[in-house]
């Protein structure tokens, strides 16, 4: 595959097809969501960067609680509530304004996944859309069909 940028270089992609049956990731999006969030992506990707710094280095994890009326379907004002400990760092919280429709939830993630995601999306706002604490986490830009990712929480005891 070759990439023409007008330059005198240009880039070159070997790529090897590799046989198979790819397999069908619609099965592991959920068809409803019980929680879904909105929040300006800046804030919380500053907000996720800085947190990250108190994670444990052999776990990583960063727990969000998303708490306001339980089970409101209107959309309403929320607080996210980042939190993460570690014993050479201790332990640190941040809170983030966001709207959400739907039941209050608990969830621990990877913090470098959600970064991951949250450095692309160039979209002011990010959808997040919950189910229970061990279920597959959908994350879209707002108003972009295009993309979606989709993120497993960590499993906590």
């Amino acid at each position: 595959i070759l990439f023409p940028d007008g330059q005198k270089n240009s880039i070159r992609i070997y790529s090897r097809l590799i046989e198979g049956q790819f397999p069908d990731y619609h099965q592991i999006i959920p068809d409803s969501f019980k929680t879904e969030i909105k929040v300006n992506t800046k804030d919380f990707m500053d907000k996720m960067e800085r947190i990250s710094l108190f994670v444990r280095e052999d776990l990583n994890t960063v727990k969000m609680e998303a708490i306001n009326e339980r089970g409101a379907q209107k959309e309403e004002r929320c607080e996210i509530i980042l939190k993460a400990e570690s014993p050479s760092t201790g332990e640190a919280s941040e809170k983030i304004s966001c709207l959400k429709k739907g039941e209050d939830i608990a969830i621990t993630f990877n913090a470098d996944y959600i970064l991951d995601v949250l450095k692309i999306i160039k979209k002011e706002n990010t959808i997040i859309k919950l189910n229970e604490p061990l279920n597959p986490v959908i994350i879209t830009p707002e108003e972009d069909k295009d993309y979606t990712y989709i993120l497993m929480p960590v499993r906590t005891d």
